[in-house]
């Protein structure tokens, strides 16, 4: 599966503020490939996730980025070492999201900014992870604490990203968070494409599935 080959995230994402001669900090990092486009000019770039083989992978692949195993509700930061912090796709994924909002709060600057990008819940892509794994109710909390949260709201939108699978045997075989894959998995993922496109691609056929993303760009209070 390639994702967003269009870059419509990362150049989203670099709308928000200015990137060059910043040092920014990405929790949720994954295997860093979205992190090796963003860290281009800045200052410093480091990028932690807990899933220690995804670090490991982003280490190996890219090595002009800091990675590091962390999560966002214990960050082992300094105060205000951060001009930018950025949840990519991650925030629901903490226990505690207002724990890891004041993580944020506590290691970014008084001037710097705070980006949050988070699944849309009615998202194609994010319909078929809802299958084996729903949650609505961990996004819903995400957003919540956004709004709870000790940030002042600088600009809220939503964009779209590509899911491209090379085929339908593809998108029927891709993990979707499953811990283990059932046999009737495959009649419930094609179930659910016919529900979200008109028609079925042939087998030798690419799959295409929108991705919709929430993004918030935020300040500290009392600064804009």
């Amino acid at each position: 599966m390639e994702y967003d080959k269009a870059h419509v995230s990362i150049n989203t994402i670099r709308q928000c503020t200015v990137f060059n001669d910043k040092a920014v900090l990405e929790i949720g990092c994954g295997q860093g490939k979205a992190s090796s486009f963003l860290a281009t000019g800045t200052r410093t770039y480091t990028g932690i996730d807990p899933d220690h083989e995804a670090i490991k992978t982003a280490r190996e692949n890219h090595g002009h980025v800091d990675f590091r195993i962390g999560t966002g509700e214990s960050l082992e930061f300094d105060d205000a070492s951060f001009d930018i912090v950025l949840f990519t796709l991650s925030l629901h994924h903490h226990h505690d999201c207002g724990r890891a909002l004041d993580q944020a709060h506590r290691v970014l600057k008084d001037s710097g900014t705070l980006i949050i990008t988070e699944p849309a819940v009615e998202g194609e892509f994010q319909q078929f992870f809802h299958l084996f794994n729903d949650e609505t109710d961990q996004i819903q909390a995400a957003y919540n604490s956004i709004q709870n949260s000790r940030f002042r709201m600088i600009r809220q939108d939503r964009y779209h990203a590509i899911a491209e699978f090379g085929s339908l045997d593809a998108l029927l075989t891709y993990p979707f968070d499953r811990d283990t894959v059932q046999p009737e998995d495959a009649r419930r993922i094609k179930h659910l494409l016919s529900t979200v496109q008109a028609n079925i691609p042939q087998p030798d056929q690419p799959v295409c599935l929108t991705d919709t993303i929430h993004i918030y760009c935020m300040s500290k209070k009392g600064n804009v």
